[in-house]
C-alpha cells in the first residue's frame, strides 16, 4: 500500500490511495530503538567507515517476496511507501521518513528510462530513499527544478551529519545524478557502498545485487527484468515498478544490516 503525494490531492484515486496508506501504517513493523547493533569497538578493526555507527538489526520478513512472481514482486509485510510527484512536498516526505528511522541509516537507489540507441542517455526519473520499513519514491521526472538542479531540501538531507547513506554500485547512480541535475559526485563521499563492504567479507564473491541477496538474505530475488526495462517516466508507475524500486532499496539496507550483525559476532 502506498500514499501518492501529488498536486491532484482531490482526485478519487488519490483519496483511495491515502486510505490504503493509513491502513498499512497501522500494520507496520515498529522499529525498537533499544534493539541495536552497536558501533564496532575493536581496536584492530580498520573498517571504520562502515562499522563506526549503530544500526538496527535485520527485521524484514521476506516470505511475501520469495513467493511472488518475477514480474510483480510483492513487498515484505509492514512496509510503507510515499510517492512524491510535487517538489513542494519533498520536505514533508523526508521529515516523515526521518521520524520513521531509529538508526538514521537510509538506502538509496535510482531508476531511469533505458536507452536503446548508442550514445543516448536518459536522466534519472526516480530516486528511492528507504529506512528499515519505510520508503519515499521521488519522481524527479515529474518535477521542474530551478536551474535544473535538485532542490536545497533534498541536498541538505543528503548532507545531514547524523545520517548514513547506503548504495550498491553507486558509481553509476552518482554519474547519472551528475548528468541529470549537476549533482557533484563529492555529495556521496561518505556514502557506504555495500559492494565494497561485501568485498571485504567475501573477496571471491561476485558483488552484484542479486548475488548479495542470495548470499546474505538467503533467497533468489524476483528478476524483474521486464520491469527494469519499463518506462520510468510514465505518468503513473505500475504497482510492479513501485515494488521493484522499493525492493532494490530495501535489499541494500537489509544486506548491510546482515553484514553488520555478522561482523559484530567476530
Amino acid at each position: 500500500m502506498w500514499d501518492y503525494y501529488n498536486a491532484d490531492t482531490e482526485s478519487e484515486e488519490s483519496e483511495a490511495r491515502n486510505d490504503f496508506y493509513e491502513e498499512e501504517v497501522l500494520e507496520s513493523i515498529p522499529e525498537d530503538p533499544e534493539e541495536m547493533i552497536y558501533a564496532c569497538r575493536y581496536k584492530r578493526c580498520q573498517n571504520n567507515y562502515w562499522c563506526n555507527f549503530d544500526v538496527t538489526p535485520p527485521q524484514l520478513d521476506w516470505s511475501n517476496t520469495i513467493s511472488s512472481s518475477n514480474y510483480a514482486p510483492d513487498l515484505p509485510s509492514g512496509v510503507t511507501i510515499k510517492i512524491v510527484a510535487n517538489p513542494r512536498l519533498i520536505e514533508r516526505a523526508l521529515d516523515d521518513l526521518w521520524e520513521s528511522s531509529s538508526d538514521k541509516v537510509f538506502a538509496l537507489d535510482c531508476e531511469w528510462r533505458p536507452s536503446f540507441k548508442k550514445g543516448e542517455r536518459n536522466p534519472v526519473a526516480l530516486l528511492t530513499i528507504a529506512s528499515t520499513t519505510h520508503a519515499v519514491l521521488i519522481r524527479l521526472c515529474r518535477m521542474r527544478f530551478r536551474d535544473g538542479v535538485l532542490p536545497d531540501n533534498l541536498i541538505h538531507f543528503f548532507h545531514e551529519k547524523h545520517a548514513t547513506f547506503l548504495g550498491t554500485g553507486w558509481t553509476s547512480d552518482s554519474s547519472a545524478l551528475e548528468y541529470s541535475f549537476g549533482t557533484p559526485r563529492e555529495t556521496w563521499d561518505d556514502l557506504v557502498d555495500i559492494q565494497d563492504v561485501s568485498r571485504e567479507f567475501n573477496p571471491n564473491m561476485r558483488v552484484n545485487l542479486r548475488k548479495m541477496v542470495q548470499h546474505y538474505l538467503g533467497f533468489n530475488p524476483p528478476k524483474g527484468s521486464q520491469v527494469t526495462l519499463g518506462d520510468w517516466e510514465a505518468q503513473w508507475l505500475s504497482d510492479a515498478q513501485i515494488n521493484y524500486a522499493v525492493l532494490d532499496a530495501l535489499y541494500v539496507g537489509e544486506i548491510f544490516r546482515e553484514m553488520r550483525s555478522t561482523h559484530i559476532g567476530r
